[in-house]
């Protein structure tokens, strides 16, 4: 189900569950048990996906990905909630409330 509200650079980003998930080359490839379903990753998105194995936020990822590819801040940002919205909207990572600073 589409999560219309955007997501605040401090929500809370974790993975729901445990799903099964391998790095090949250049892709992550996550099995979600409870759907059977596969997703990939690439090269970015598996940089992303490793990062929500702990618990984060979405500003943290902009950083994140801003300081290990040639990508400004907005660009990140933009693309970060592209992803995080696909990943929500199948139930892999859920946003939780703002972090407190």
């Amino acid at each position: 189900m589409p999560h219309p509200e955007p997501i605040p650079l401090d929500a809370v980003l974790s993975v729901v569950g445990e799903p099964v998930f391998t790095d090949i080359p250049g892709e992550t490839v996550i099995l979600d048990e409870r759907s059977g379903r596969y997703f990939g990753l690439d090269d970015v998105g598996s940089f992303v996906w490793r990062h929500l194995q702990r618990t984060t936020t979405l500003r943290h990822l902009v950083a994140a990905v801003t300081a290990e590819y040639d990508v400004n801040a907005d660009r990140s940002e933009a693309d970060l909630r592209a992803l995080i919205a696909d990943l929500r909207a199948v139930d892999l990572v859920a946003v939780g409330p703002e972090a407190r600073g």
